[in-house]
Parts: C-alpha cells; sequence; structure tokens
C-alpha cells in the first residue's frame, strides 16, 4: 500500500534588490535555494493512504467509510467540509468528526448507512431522506443550519446542495422513498 506524507510549509518571504519583476522572481529563487534549510518552516506534516480523500475530493453528501477510536470499520455520509475535518453522520455511531486521510469512499448504498428522522421530531443536520424533484425522488441529507435556511445535500450524483426553508424542508423532502 502506498502512503503519501504531505507537508505543508510557512510562507516564505525574501527581500531582494528593486528590478524588473523577472529579475526579482530569479534573485528570489536563487536566494531560496541557497538557504533553504533555514527558511523553510513546517506548519503541518499529514500522511495520506492511498484512496483516502482530501479535503478537496471530499464532498457533502458522500459515502464514506472510515475507522473509529477503537479502530472499528464505520461506514456514514459527510454532512459537511472543515479545514482539517469532515462532519460525517453513521446510523452506527452517531455524528463524528473524521481527518481525510482516514476516509475512503464506500460502496455502501443509502439505506445501508443513512439516519432515518425519528417520528414527532424536526429535521435536523444527518438526518436523511428524499427529495421531491418531479421526475423522481433522489436521496439527500441534511446538513447544518445557514441562518434561517438548511443545507441539504444530494447523497450520490452530482453531490449538488440546496439551501431550504424550514417551510421547503417540509414540502419538498421525504422520509421515505
Amino acid at each position: 500500500m502506498t502512503e503519501k506524507v504531505k507537508i505543508t510549509l510557512k510562507p516564505i518571504m525574501v527581500e531582494v534588490e528593486a528590478g524588473t519583476s523577472k529579475e526579482m522572481a530569479e534573485e528570489a529563487l536563487k536566494i531560496l535555494i541557497k538557504d533553504a534549510e533555514k527558511m523553510l518552516v513546517v506548519q503541518s506534516i499529514s500522511i495520506e493512504k492511498e484512496g483516502s480523500l482530501t479535503k478537496e475530493t471530499a464532498k457533502a453528501g458522500m459515502i464514506v467509510s472510515f475507522k473509529d477510536e477503537s479502530r472499528n470499520l464505520m461506514t456514514g455520509i459527510i454532512t459537511g467540509i472543515n479545514q482539517k475535518t469532515a462532519n460525517v453522520t453513521s446510523n452506527q455511531i452517531g455524528d463524528y468528526r473524521v481527518g481525510f486521510g482516514g476516509l475512503q469512499i464506500s460502496e455502501e448504498s443509502f439505506e445501508a448507512v443513512r439516519t432515518k428522522k425519528p417520528s414527532f421530531t424536526e429535521w435536523e443536520e444527518g438526518y436523511s431522506g428524499y427529495m421531491k424533484n418531479g421526475k423522481e425522488d433522489f436521496p439527500v441529507v441534511m446538513g447544518k443550519k445557514a441562518g434561517q435556511k438548511v443545507n441539504v445535500y444530494e447523497v450520490g450524483g452530482q453531490y449538488r446542495r440546496y439551501k431550504l426553508t424550514p417551510f421547503e424542508i417540509k414540502q419538498f423532502i421525504r422520509e421515505e422513498q
């Protein structure tokens, strides 16, 4: 298995004598190469296993697998993306924050991983259902509330985001297909 080590460096500022843009860029590069060991300051290091999702590839609405603190394999649906982690809701353990290096795309079905809304409760982050679109219903998961609207993410497919009011949620979201 191949693993990638991602090293993030702090920005580097190099002072050079005034000149044309090209001359200054060339001089700055020469100084950087000469003094690289002194100038490079590591901001963070992370290890990413082959096939792991990154902040750029992870999308709200993806069905993913990950390991919990006890190293048990879990599956769930991403409900939000943060700087270093993804919010994942799992019908096995509830809501979870998982680092990107630990997330992998899962082949599990929506029905196998979804968290259904309990009867007599409002729609909240992590609950999943089906959204009507005229032709056919498609699976969605509730994300965080943003002001008066709730982010609702398509599961699978295009991973589209919809911002719906509580009234629109009652009108367009169903618990079952």
